[in-house]
Protein backbone atom coordinates (compact mmCIF):
# COMPACT_ATOMS: atom_id res chain seq x y z
CA UNK A 1 0.00 0.00 0.00
CA UNK A 2 1.89 3.09 -1.29
CA UNK A 3 -0.49 6.45 0.51
CA UNK A 4 3.37 8.50 0.49
CA UNK A 5 2.87 12.17 -0.59
CA UNK A 6 -0.88 12.77 0.63
CA UNK A 7 0.03 14.62 3.37
CA UNK A 8 -2.12 12.70 5.82
CA UNK A 9 -2.01 13.53 9.57
CA UNK A 10 -3.32 10.37 11.27
CA UNK A 11 -3.45 6.66 10.41
CA UNK A 12 -6.55 5.18 11.27
CA UNK A 13 -6.13 2.44 13.70
CA UNK A 14 -8.13 -0.24 11.64
CA UNK A 15 -5.80 -0.22 9.48
CA UNK A 16 -4.62 -3.45 11.41
CA UNK A 17 -7.26 -5.72 9.73
CA UNK A 18 -4.86 -5.27 6.86
CA UNK A 19 -3.81 -8.96 7.69
CA UNK A 20 -2.52 -9.46 4.89
CA UNK A 21 -0.18 -6.23 4.33
CA UNK A 22 3.75 -6.51 3.31
CA UNK A 23 4.43 -3.30 2.18
CA UNK A 24 3.45 0.27 3.41
CA UNK A 25 4.63 3.67 2.35
CA UNK A 26 3.79 6.80 4.62
CA UNK A 27 6.21 8.73 3.17
CA UNK A 28 6.05 12.56 3.52
CA UNK A 29 3.02 12.56 5.54
CA UNK A 30 2.28 14.94 8.29
CA UNK A 31 1.49 12.33 10.63
CA UNK A 32 2.89 12.74 14.18
CA UNK A 33 2.24 9.11 15.81
CA UNK A 34 1.59 5.86 14.57
CA UNK A 35 -2.02 3.96 15.82
CA UNK A 36 0.05 1.06 18.03
CA UNK A 37 -3.12 -1.05 15.91
CA UNK A 38 -0.26 -1.23 13.10
CA UNK A 39 1.49 -3.42 15.46
CA UNK A 40 -1.04 -6.44 14.66
CA UNK A 41 0.18 -6.86 10.57
CA UNK A 42 2.12 -9.91 11.17
CA UNK A 43 2.91 -9.85 7.89
CA UNK A 44 4.15 -6.61 7.07
CA UNK A 45 8.07 -6.90 5.63
CA UNK A 46 8.26 -2.81 4.82
CA UNK A 47 7.71 0.43 6.39
CA UNK A 48 8.41 3.75 5.03
CA UNK A 49 7.97 6.48 6.68
CA UNK A 50 10.40 8.87 4.79
CA UNK A 51 10.42 12.54 4.70
CA UNK A 52 7.81 12.32 8.14
CA UNK A 53 8.82 15.58 9.14
CA UNK A 54 6.47 15.89 12.27
CA UNK A 55 6.77 12.27 13.05
CA UNK A 56 7.88 11.96 16.69
CA UNK A 57 7.70 8.39 17.84
CA UNK A 58 7.26 5.37 16.55
CA UNK A 59 4.70 2.36 17.53
CA UNK A 60 5.72 1.23 21.34
CA UNK A 61 4.78 -2.47 20.26
CA UNK A 62 7.17 -2.19 16.97
CA UNK A 63 8.49 -5.59 18.40
CA UNK A 64 5.60 -7.52 17.24
CA UNK A 65 5.97 -6.53 13.50
CA UNK A 66 8.46 -10.11 13.15
CA UNK A 67 8.34 -10.25 9.65
CA UNK A 68 9.68 -6.65 9.48
CA UNK A 69 12.74 -6.37 7.10
CA UNK A 70 12.93 -3.02 6.22
CA UNK A 71 12.24 0.25 8.61
CA UNK A 72 12.85 3.61 6.75
CA UNK A 73 13.37 6.57 8.34
CA UNK A 74 15.10 8.89 6.09
CA UNK A 75 14.32 12.81 7.38
CA UNK A 76 12.43 12.39 10.44
CA UNK A 77 14.36 14.64 12.43
CA UNK A 78 11.74 14.81 14.95
CA UNK A 79 11.78 11.60 15.90
CA UNK A 80 12.72 11.64 19.75
CA UNK A 81 13.62 7.99 20.25
CA UNK A 82 12.92 4.11 19.60
CA UNK A 83 11.10 1.90 21.33
CA UNK A 84 12.19 -0.83 23.89
CA UNK A 85 11.93 -4.37 21.98
CA UNK A 86 13.22 -2.62 18.42
CA UNK A 87 16.19 -4.97 19.31
CA UNK A 88 14.22 -8.26 18.90
CA UNK A 89 12.93 -7.51 15.17
CA UNK A 90 16.56 -9.54 13.83
CA UNK A 91 14.77 -9.83 10.49
CA UNK A 92 15.35 -6.38 9.99
CA UNK A 93 17.87 -5.89 6.88
CA UNK A 94 17.40 -1.92 6.80
CA UNK A 95 16.78 0.37 9.60
CA UNK A 96 18.03 4.21 8.32
CA UNK A 97 17.54 5.95 11.55
CA UNK A 98 18.63 4.93 15.20
CA UNK A 99 18.06 7.69 17.84
CA UNK A 100 18.98 7.11 21.51
CA UNK A 101 19.16 9.44 24.54
CA UNK A 102 22.68 11.53 25.51
CA UNK A 103 23.33 8.62 27.98
CA UNK A 104 23.17 6.16 25.00
CA UNK A 105 20.55 3.83 27.02
CA UNK A 106 19.07 2.31 24.05
CA UNK A 107 22.10 1.31 22.15
CA UNK A 108 21.85 -1.86 23.56
CA UNK A 109 18.77 -2.15 21.16
CA UNK A 110 21.26 -2.45 17.87
CA UNK A 111 23.09 -5.15 19.64
CA UNK A 112 21.43 -8.49 18.28
CA UNK A 113 20.23 -5.87 14.48
CA UNK A 114 22.97 -7.94 12.62
CA UNK A 115 21.51 -8.11 9.61
CA UNK A 116 21.21 -4.78 8.80
CA UNK A 117 22.93 -3.46 5.63
CA UNK A 118 23.58 -0.18 3.62
CA UNK A 119 23.31 3.07 5.82
CA UNK A 120 22.85 3.41 9.49
CA UNK A 121 22.90 7.39 10.68
CA UNK A 122 22.75 7.07 14.66
CA UNK A 123 21.37 10.29 16.97
CA UNK A 124 22.31 10.79 20.01
CA UNK A 125 20.12 13.49 21.58
CA UNK A 126 20.36 15.93 24.15
CA UNK A 127 17.42 14.60 26.16
CA UNK A 128 17.03 13.20 29.40
CA UNK A 129 17.00 9.10 30.08
CA UNK A 130 14.30 7.73 27.78
CA UNK A 131 14.47 4.14 29.66
CA UNK A 132 13.39 5.28 32.53
CA UNK A 133 10.06 6.21 30.77
CA UNK A 134 9.48 2.72 29.18
CA UNK A 135 12.03 0.09 29.78
CA UNK A 136 14.35 0.59 32.61
CA UNK A 137 15.22 -2.80 33.23
CA UNK A 138 16.72 -2.80 29.88
CA UNK A 139 18.76 0.39 29.65
CA UNK A 140 22.40 0.07 29.30
CA UNK A 141 24.32 2.08 32.44
CA UNK A 142 27.58 3.90 31.52
CA UNK A 143 29.68 1.08 33.52
CA UNK A 144 28.41 -1.22 31.27
CA UNK A 145 29.30 0.69 28.64
CA UNK A 146 33.01 1.13 29.93
CA UNK A 147 32.90 -2.95 29.94
CA UNK A 148 34.18 -3.23 26.24
CA UNK A 149 31.03 -3.58 24.87
CA UNK A 150 30.41 -3.13 21.55
CA UNK A 151 27.24 -2.83 19.67
CA UNK A 152 28.14 -2.75 15.89
CA UNK A 153 31.24 -4.75 15.45
CA UNK A 154 29.41 -7.99 14.06
CA UNK A 155 27.14 -6.05 11.03
CA UNK A 156 29.20 -7.11 8.81
CA UNK A 157 26.82 -5.99 6.11
CA UNK A 158 26.96 -2.56 7.19
CA UNK A 159 28.32 -0.24 4.20
CA UNK A 160 27.79 3.42 6.02
CA UNK A 161 27.70 4.52 9.14
CA UNK A 162 26.95 8.21 10.56
CA UNK A 163 27.25 9.36 14.10
CA UNK A 164 25.19 12.51 15.12
CA UNK A 165 26.24 13.97 18.84
CA UNK A 166 23.52 16.90 19.85
CA UNK A 167 25.10 17.58 23.51
CA UNK A 168 27.73 19.09 24.18
CA UNK A 169 29.42 16.93 26.79
CA UNK A 170 32.58 14.32 26.54
CA UNK A 171 31.03 11.31 23.83
CA UNK A 172 34.28 9.39 24.06
CA UNK A 173 32.60 6.57 26.02
CA UNK A 174 29.60 6.64 23.77
CA UNK A 175 31.78 6.18 20.73
CA UNK A 176 33.85 3.53 22.07
CA UNK A 177 30.80 1.13 22.17
CA UNK A 178 30.07 2.08 18.47
CA UNK A 179 33.25 0.33 16.53
CA UNK A 180 32.10 -1.19 13.30
CA UNK A 181 32.99 -4.26 11.81
CA UNK A 182 36.02 -3.92 9.28
CA UNK A 183 33.94 -4.52 5.92
CA UNK A 184 32.96 -0.86 6.61
CA UNK A 185 33.06 1.85 3.41
CA UNK A 186 31.87 4.80 5.13
CA UNK A 187 32.33 6.80 8.68
CA UNK A 188 30.86 9.84 9.18
CA UNK A 189 30.80 11.79 13.05
CA UNK A 190 29.37 14.91 13.65
CA UNK A 191 29.29 16.98 16.58
CA UNK A 192 31.50 14.74 18.60
CA UNK A 193 32.59 16.96 21.78
CA UNK A 194 35.25 14.52 23.65
CA UNK A 195 38.88 15.41 23.96
CA UNK A 196 40.10 12.38 23.21
CA UNK A 197 39.30 10.09 20.24
CA UNK A 198 38.24 6.26 21.21
CA UNK A 199 40.53 3.71 21.48
CA UNK A 200 39.94 1.88 17.70
CA UNK A 201 40.62 5.12 15.92
CA UNK A 202 43.85 5.37 17.78
CA UNK A 203 45.58 1.81 18.36
CA UNK A 204 45.64 -0.35 15.09
CA UNK A 205 43.01 1.72 12.99
CA UNK A 206 44.40 0.16 10.17
CA UNK A 207 43.31 -3.13 11.40
CA UNK A 208 39.63 -2.41 12.65
CA UNK A 209 38.44 -0.14 10.22
CA UNK A 210 40.69 -1.78 6.90
CA UNK A 211 38.38 -1.12 4.14
CA UNK A 212 37.09 2.29 4.61
CA UNK A 213 37.54 4.67 1.34
CA UNK A 214 35.32 7.42 2.39
CA UNK A 215 35.06 10.00 6.21
CA UNK A 216 33.26 13.11 6.62
CA UNK A 217 34.42 14.34 10.25
CA UNK A 218 32.57 17.78 10.73
CA UNK A 219 32.20 20.17 14.26
CA UNK A 220 34.80 18.03 16.27
CA UNK A 221 35.34 21.50 18.33
CA UNK A 222 37.56 20.30 21.10
CA UNK A 223 40.13 17.76 19.15
CA UNK A 224 43.84 19.25 18.56
CA UNK A 225 44.79 15.92 16.74
CA UNK A 226 43.07 13.78 14.66
CA UNK A 227 42.37 9.79 15.21
CA UNK A 228 45.57 8.16 12.78
CA UNK A 229 43.56 8.73 9.45
CA UNK A 230 46.76 8.47 8.13
CA UNK A 231 47.12 4.90 8.43
CA UNK A 232 43.83 3.65 6.60
CA UNK A 233 45.15 1.57 3.50
CA UNK A 234 41.67 1.95 1.60
CA UNK A 235 41.06 5.98 2.74
CA UNK A 236 40.15 7.90 -0.55
CA UNK A 237 38.37 11.03 0.09
CA UNK A 238 38.89 12.87 3.70
CA UNK A 239 36.31 15.75 4.59
CA UNK A 240 37.09 17.87 7.81
CA UNK A 241 34.80 20.57 8.70
CA UNK A 242 34.70 23.08 11.11
CA UNK A 243 37.14 21.99 13.53
CA UNK A 244 37.98 24.69 15.89
CA UNK A 245 40.95 23.17 17.99
CA UNK A 246 42.70 21.02 15.36
CA UNK A 247 46.30 21.55 14.80
CA UNK A 248 47.46 18.54 12.99
CA UNK A 249 45.96 16.33 10.86
CA UNK A 250 48.37 13.54 12.12
CA UNK A 251 50.24 13.53 15.28
CA UNK A 252 50.93 10.10 15.82
CA UNK A 253 48.55 10.29 19.17
CA UNK A 254 45.16 10.03 18.58
CA UNK A 255 44.03 13.70 20.29
CA UNK A 256 46.54 14.30 21.89
CA UNK A 257 46.09 10.86 24.20
CA UNK A 258 49.69 8.72 23.11
CA UNK A 259 49.11 5.71 21.45
CA UNK A 260 51.25 3.23 23.26
CA UNK A 261 49.35 4.56 26.36
CA UNK A 262 46.71 2.26 25.63
CA UNK A 263 48.85 -0.71 26.33
CA UNK A 264 49.51 -2.09 29.21
CA UNK A 265 53.40 -1.59 30.41
CA UNK A 266 54.43 -5.34 28.88
CA UNK A 267 52.36 -4.77 25.88
CA UNK A 268 53.65 -1.39 25.10
CA UNK A 269 57.57 -2.57 25.63
CA UNK A 270 56.77 -5.43 23.12
CA UNK A 271 55.13 -3.22 20.91
CA UNK A 272 58.15 -1.09 21.00
CA UNK A 273 60.20 -3.83 19.99
CA UNK A 274 58.45 -4.95 16.95
CA UNK A 275 59.27 -3.94 13.37
CA UNK A 276 57.45 -1.07 12.27
CA UNK A 277 54.56 -1.79 10.20
CA UNK A 278 52.56 0.96 10.26
CA UNK A 279 51.44 1.83 6.58
CA UNK A 280 52.11 4.61 4.06
CA UNK A 281 50.79 8.17 5.11
CA UNK A 282 47.26 8.40 3.29
CA UNK A 283 48.56 5.50 0.74
CA UNK A 284 45.24 6.16 -1.54
CA UNK A 285 43.92 9.64 -0.30
CA UNK A 286 42.24 10.93 -3.68
CA UNK A 287 40.74 14.02 -2.38
CA UNK A 288 40.66 16.35 0.56
CA UNK A 289 38.28 18.64 1.83
CA UNK A 290 39.54 21.02 4.49
CA UNK A 291 37.50 24.22 5.78
CA UNK A 292 36.72 26.05 8.76
CA UNK A 293 40.12 24.97 10.68
CA UNK A 294 41.32 28.36 11.95
CA UNK A 295 44.27 26.47 13.96
CA UNK A 296 45.83 24.04 11.50
CA UNK A 297 49.31 24.16 11.68
CA UNK A 298 50.37 21.52 9.57
CA UNK A 299 50.11 17.98 8.65
CA UNK A 300 51.96 16.05 11.37
CA UNK A 301 54.53 17.06 14.58
CA UNK A 302 57.68 15.74 14.36
CA UNK A 303 57.40 13.45 17.41
CA UNK A 304 61.63 13.41 18.19
CA UNK A 305 61.76 17.03 17.76
CA UNK A 306 58.48 17.76 20.11
CA UNK A 307 60.44 15.20 22.92
CA UNK A 308 63.46 17.80 22.58
CA UNK A 309 61.53 21.12 22.32
CA UNK A 310 57.97 20.20 23.51
CA UNK A 311 56.92 23.49 21.25
CA UNK A 312 54.40 22.86 18.59
CA UNK A 313 56.94 22.28 15.64
CA UNK A 314 55.19 22.36 12.35
CA UNK A 315 56.10 20.62 9.56
CA UNK A 316 55.49 21.73 5.64
CA UNK A 317 51.75 21.65 5.07
CA UNK A 318 51.36 20.63 1.24
CA UNK A 319 49.04 23.09 -0.64
CA UNK A 320 48.27 25.58 1.89
CA UNK A 321 46.35 27.56 -0.61
CA UNK A 322 43.47 25.28 -0.47
CA UNK A 323 43.06 24.88 3.37
CA UNK A 324 40.31 27.20 3.77
CA UNK A 325 38.54 26.62 0.22
CA UNK A 326 38.30 23.17 -1.45
CA UNK A 327 35.20 22.52 -2.49
CA UNK A 328 32.66 19.98 -1.47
Amino acid sequence: MVVHKLKIQTVPSYISKLKHLRYLDLSDSDISTLPNSITKLQSLQTLKLNHCYRLVELPRDIRKLVSLRHLELHYCHYLSGVPCGLGQLTSLLTLTRFVTDSNGSRLNELQSLNNLRGRLSIRILGLGDLSSRQCSKNATTAEERMDGTNYLEEKEYLKILEVYFYKDEDNQVLLETLRPHPNLKELKIYYYQGVSSPSWMMVDIHLFIPNVVNIDIENWHRCKHLPLFGQLPSLQYLKLYDMDSMEYIDNNTGCGVETLSLLSGEAAAARKREPTLTPTFFPLLKTRTLWDLPNLKGWWRSDAEEEATRTSTIASLPDQQHLKSLPH
